[in-house]
C-alpha cells in the first residue's frame, strides 16, 4: 500500500469536494421533498378538520380519498372549492374527480 494521504492530492481534494457537493445537493433535494409532502399533510388535514365541522359526520372513503391526493395544486383548488360547497355531495362529487 503506498504511504500517502489521497487528501494531501489536487486530484484527491477534488474528488473530495465533488463529493461533498453532490453531498449537499442531494441534502437539500431531500429537505425539500420533505418539505413539500409536510405541506400537503397539513393542508389535507385542515381540509378534513373544516370538512367535519361544516358538514358534520365524514364518510371514511371520503377522507381516505383526500388522504391519498398526491398533487398539491389539485388540493389547493379542493380546499378554495370546500369554501364555496354548502352542500357535501357536491364536494364529494369535486374529489371524485381528484388525480390519486
Amino acid at each position: 500500500m503506498l504511504d500517502f494521504d489521497i487528501l494531501d492530492t489536487v486530484a484527491g481534494r477534488q474528488v473530495c469536494d465533488e463529493g461533498i457537493e453532490k453531498g449537499i445537493v442531494k441534502g437539500i433535494e431531500k429537505r425539500r421533498k420533505e418539505e413539500r409532502e409536510e405541506g400537503l399533510n397539513n393542508m389535507k388535514e385542515m381540509l378534513e378538520f373544516n370538512l367535519k365541522n361544516k358538514f358534520g359526520d365524514v364518510a371514511s372513503d371520503i377522507i381516505n380519498a383526500l388522504h391519498r391526493i398526491k398533487d398539491y395544486d389539485y388540493l389547493k383548488e379542493l380546499f378554495s372549492t370546500y369554501f364555496v360547497y354548502d352542500n357535501y355531495d357536491l364536494f364529494k362529487r369535486k374529489l371524485v374527480t381528484a388525480n390519486i
